[in-house]
């Protein structure tokens, strides 16, 4: 009896478990059918939202993807009921995600627009989201599906480039099958994109000429005008700018456009739009056009693009290693440039005496009978000067022995990368030498080919040239570093070439170093939400994701987005609501969640105890270099400051580096150089006074 009515019992119990576990599969169920719908929809407009920004048509029907062609999206697009192209999708994975592509091509074969990325997009800051610039975007325009073309990787964001590489590849083979083209090759593969014919418009009449000065060069105009003045026609010279950028304002036909049929004066936002991106490029043609309707007709202009116009003549250029010697001539410095074969004899030879007499000492440069007779010949070199030029000629012989008998050039530590860019009238050549930290320790620029007193500086100031040492290997290498006056165009092309020599060297720099960094901290209902951070070698935020499964949907979503994420890439913590980093209306909880999460794991740092230690020591040119110490309980540097006011810069400031400074961190001392510790090349001096000055604190 006694079990029987146990049995009883225990009945209205499994059947109350049986209901409970219907009613939350059927809650479940609900919640399914009521979010399904609105997220199919959400990720349809914004597919026909890219399907638009690709090509433009009254409808976009779907089509059949054939199997297996790994496309995600495929439609016809039709204008007045006629196809006029295609659009289809696809997408390959990047860094952080799915990269999608999208893009549209013609009936004629030819792509008329791509987009980048979509909702799910989440490359790295700085890296892989460089993606989405539109000049990266324009550079499919007009490639031929079938017989292929190039597009250009960005440098420092190798996988996402892979990503977007394959995911095009993907999406165009589906679109040749559409037009029977029969291509099974990849459509498009890394490379220059090659440079589309600058098209200028018809210049009939009278020309009237004008510049003004833009970004990184001057910019010039040609007009043409009616007997009421308003313009006819307008061509546009703007290649010294900036490429993809200011230089659009003569690639683009729509911009001069907007000039034709009307009347000065001009302005950007009265009658004249700046193109994107591109605005001081822009507001310098409309100064230039400005200028060349009140000045009067030029009768011996030549129109841009004829073939006729001035040009600037290339240096010539040397083989092998370059070495250069000066001497003072008869009113200016003159310079020479040579190469030397195998054994000591001169190879080649370039002068620089254009500042010298017009005629005479200029000659020493022009006269080819006079450069030859120092081929061949060794150092001490003795050759018969130039009639009318004796001060000269004897100004290169003593330039060409100051090159011959200089030493050789230290090569710096480290492994050599190169990189090339296009500089103001010549290709710009850069050797970064970096060591395994990924630290610079030496950079040599070619720009020989570029103005001589102005292009031409980038590889021999030392101060300019020096900007570059000591700092780490990365793709922002740019920040930091100042132009040289009056070479910003051959500056930029050292930068980039810089940064192109940075993409061997670094593979992969999205890439985090360090392992992730994992916490969790109270949401919304009480519940935990977790983050996953990844930090960049300086302590900053590099990736940061979260899971949210706990919290209660679809409000915890609102914090899963680039917008407030993205907050904290780049920066250290603690973060503060309102101060530094903003929550998201709607989920508060959960934002503050994530907040405290984070901040978990970036504990204030305690400073050391004890006070701090000060000495000096002699450095360079027999002056003190001071060092301010401070010691952790266990007698170890916890940190250490110099003071280098004494020092001769900029050599002195090769020391004040985290790379020098932070060989001293957490140790003891006596420091002994090439032991326990490295001096700096270029700075000896200043380095073993530190190091001398650092000893003295632990002197027993």
């Amino acid at each position: 009896m006694t079990n029987e009515a146990a049995k009883k019992k225990q009945l209205p119990a499994f059947l109350a478990l049986t209901i409970i576990c219907l009613v939350a599969a059927l809650a479940l169920a609900g919640t399914n059918a009521i979010t399904k719908g609105p997220i199919a929809e959400l990720a349809m407009a914004a597919q026909r939202e890219a399907f638009g920004a690709v090509m433009t048509a009254d409808e976009y029907v779907e089509m059949t993807i054939p199997e297996g062609s790994g496309a995600s999206a495929l439609v016809e697009a039709k204008v007045g009921g006629e196809t006029v192209g295609y659009c289809v999708a696809a997408s390959s994975t990047g860094y952080a995600g799915p990269v999608a592509v999208t893009l549209g091509v013609g009936t004629d074969g030819k792509i008329t627009g791509a987009k980048i990325g979509d909702n799910s997009f989440a490359e790295t800051s700085g890296f892989g989201s460089r993606w989405l610039a539109e000049n990266q975007t324009e550079q499919f325009v007009g490639i031929d599906v079938k017989e292929g073309g190039a597009i250009e990787a960005l440098s420092g964001a190798t996988v996402t480039s892979n990503a977007v590489l394959n995911a095009a590849n993907t999406a165009l083979a589906t679109v040749n099958g559409v037009l029977g083209n029969g291509r099974t090759e990849p459509v498009l593969v890394f490379g220059v994109a090659e440079k589309k014919p600058v098209e200028q418009m018809a210049l009939v009449g009278d020309i009237h000429e004008g510049s003004a000065r833009g970004f990184a060069s001057e910019v010039k105009v040609q007009l043409t005008m009616d007997d009421a003045g308003a313009i006819t026609g307008l061509a546009i010279e703007s290649s010294g700018e900036t490429p993809s950028f200011g230089t659009r304002c003569m690639e683009e036909p729509a911009f001069a456009e907007q000039f034709v049929g009307k009347t000065a004066p001009f302005a950007i936002g009265g009658n004249i739009d700046a193109l994107t991106g591109a605005t001081v490029t822009s507001t310098a043609v409309v100064e230039a056009v400005n200028a060349a309707v009140a000045a009067p007709a030029n009768p011996d202009a030549v129109p841009f693009g004829s073939g006729a116009e001035e040009t600037v003549e290339a240096a010539a250029t040397l083989t092998g290693d370059v070495k250069t010697g000066k001497a003072q001539g008869f009113q200016s410095e003159v310079t020479v440039q040579l190469t030397v074969d195998e054994n000591g004899a001169i190879a080649e030879i370039l002068i620089d005496s254009a500042s010298e007499t017009p005629g005479f000492g200029t000659r020493c440069a022009e006269d080819e009978a006079y450069l030859a007779q120092f081929v061949g010949k060794t150092a001490p070199v003795a050759v018969d000067a130039l009639s009318g030029a004796t001060v000269t000629s004897t100004a290169v012989v003593e330039a060409v022995n100051a090159a011959l008998t200089a030493p050789a050039a230290e090569v710096p530590a480290g492994t050599a990368y190169e990189g090339t860019a296009q500089g103001f009238q010549s290709e710009v050549k850069v050797t970064l030498y970096v060591d395994d930290a990924k630290v610079i320790t030496g950079i040599k620029v070619d720009s020989a080919s570029e103005t001589p007193g102005f292009g031409t500086r980038c590889a021999e100031d030392e101060a300019y040239l020096a900007q570059f040492v000591g700092k780490k290997a990365t793709p922002d290498l740019g920040e930091g570093i100042d132009a040289l006056s009056g070479a910003t165009v051959t500056s930029n092309a050292v930068i980039e070439a810089a940064n192109a020599a940075i993409g061997v060297a670094v593979e992969e720099v999205e890439i985090p170093a360090a392992a992730p960094l994992t916490a969790a901290a109270v949401g919304f209902a009480g519940k935990d939400v977790g983050v996953s951070v990844v930090l960049n070698e300086d302590g900053t935020i590099g990736a940061l994701t979260i899971d949210n499964s706990q919290q209660v949907p679809p409000v915890c979503d609102l914090c899963n987005t680039d917008e407030f994420l993205g907050q904290f890439i780049g920066k250290k913590g603690p973060f503060v609501k309102g101060e530094n980093v903003d929550i998201v209306t709607g989920a508060t909880f959960t934002s503050e969640g994530i907040i405290n999460a984070v901040n978990s794991l970036f504990p204030a740092e305690e400073a050391p105890a004890a006070a701090p230690l000060t000495a000096a020591a002699v450095g360079f040119a027999g002056k003190d270099v001071g060092v301010s110490v401070v010691l952790n309980e266990d007698g170890t540097i916890g940190a250490l400051t110099i003071d280098n006011s004494q020092q001769v810069p900029p050599v002195c400031d090769l020391c004040n580096t985290d790379e020098f400074l932070g060989q001293f961190i957490g140790k003891k001392g006596p420091f002994v150089k090439g032991e326990n510790v490295d001096i700096v090349t270029g700075a000896t001096f200043t380095s073993e006074g530190i190091i001398n000055a650092v000893n003295s604190l632990f002197a027993e």
